[in-house]
């Protein structure tokens, strides 16, 4: 068992499989052996309710067990096109079921990276495709972005999702939590720059904006920076300054990480933001 959280009524627990030896194809097993080097491991989310909830992203139950029902917000055909635009525009899913019981849920396994979280009372906005699962007690929402620039240049789209309220959190993480950093703000004064779109969440009571590298536009067009993504406020903000060296190593192999003049394959760049915006408010209106 690699993490657990309590929860009012229920536990959540993730279960890690290591290592596989049930496979009877060579190319498997070899795929498998430098996965298990590699330290990845085969991970899968346990929640046990006692009388409790939880909210999973669907698709995600692999099976279950127990007294428990399942059902969703949506009562009419106008309500899953209302949620199917929320889902395109955040790129989670539109229909998020909700569990309840006495029992317990299993999540379909994966060698992808997750992390248990604890929410008191507070609020968390995750970016996109973060979302796993949450206990019943924390509201899942669609949080726009404060600015037309956040939204365009941003990297994050028009809408990201919102986490709000007392309970455990289950996220995806684009890469593993030790390369993860977490910085705490401490005021409005207090501020984080990321030039580019590996901010992963803020929690607390932290705004979100888009500015200039330095006064004046043409001085962020020379400095090669541009657009900063900028944190303020009170809170906590997560950054995978990591997430770039795995994409370049996937689009240009060894030699795309090892530049040192900045201009990286996977680099975002404002035009590249922007595009990426727009496509955002696109499929936000597009039924």
């Amino acid at each position: 068992m690699k993490q657990s959280a309590r929860g009012r009524q229920s536990v959540v627990d993730i279960l890690e499989y290591h290592p596989l030896r049930g496979c009877q194809s060579m190319g498997i097993a070899q795929s498998l052996y430098f996965a298990h080097q590699q330290g990845m491991m085969l991970k899968q989310a346990r929640i046990t309710l006692d009388r409790g909830g939880c909210q999973l992203q669907a698709g995600m139950l692999q099976f279950l067990r127990g007294a428990i029902s399942i059902e969703t917000d949506v009562k009419s055909v106008g309500g899953f096109l209302a949620g199917a635009v929320k889902g395109l525009a955040t790129g989670e899913t539109a229909v998020k079921p909700r569990y309840s019981g006495v029992g317990q849920i299993f999540l379909e396994p994966t060698f992808g990276q997750m992390v248990v979280v604890k929410l008191e009372d507070e609020q968390m906005v995750v970016a996109d495709g973060m979302f796993y699962a949450v206990e019943s007690t924390i509201a899942v929402q669609t949080a726009p972005m404060a600015s037309l620039s956040a939204g365009l240049f941003g990297g994050q789209g028009f809408f990201q999702t919102s986490l709000r309220g007392t309970g455990w959190v289950v996220l995806a993480l684009p890469v593993p939590e030790n390369e993860i950093l977490r910085y705490t703000l401490t005021g409005p004064h207090d501020e984080l720059k990321v030039d580019g779109a590996f901010g992963l969440l803020r929690r607390g009571d932290i705004s979100f904006t888009v500015e200039k590298s330095t006064k004046t536009w043409l001085g962020s067009a020379i400095s090669g920076e541009g657009l900063l993504q900028t944190f303020r406020g009170t809170g906590e903000v997560w950054v995978a300054p990591t997430m770039a060296v795995y994409e370049n190593l996937r689009l240009g192999g060894l030699h795309a990480a090892s530049g040192t003049d900045g201009n990286d394959v996977a680099k975002s760049s404002a035009a590249g933001n922007a595009a990426s915006g727009i496509a955002s408010l696109v499929r936000a209106f597009a039924e």
